[in-house]
């Protein structure tokens, strides 16, 4: 029987609600987030935060470290969600 590795890291989150394309080509939509560049190994992944599944899709300012961004398409929801402090897994 295979075992899955499973890694947690506690990071900051923030939610953005700016329409475009992601650093890997795809346009933002509900499902994808950004991460600092010290996590840019997780691009293409799937992550969980909160429970939510998410696609590593976007790469975020250099100025970041331990950080994701979470796409909301309503800029109220993005304002709501304001900035945590969640694992990911």
């Amino acid at each position: 029987m295979k075992s899955k590795l499973i890694c947690a890291l506690l990071v900051t989150a923030t939610a953005y609600s700016v329409s475009g394309i992601t650093a890997t080509g795809t346009r933002t939509r509900p499902g994808i987030i950004a991460v600092s560049r010290d996590m840019r190994h997780l691009v293409g992944q799937n992550v969980t935060v909160q429970g939510k599944s998410y696609k590593v899709a976007d790469i975020m300012h250099r100025r970041f470290r331990k950080r994701i961004d979470i796409y909301m398409p309503r800029m109220a929801d993005a304002v709501q969600f304001g900035k945590q402090r969640v694992i990911i897994k």
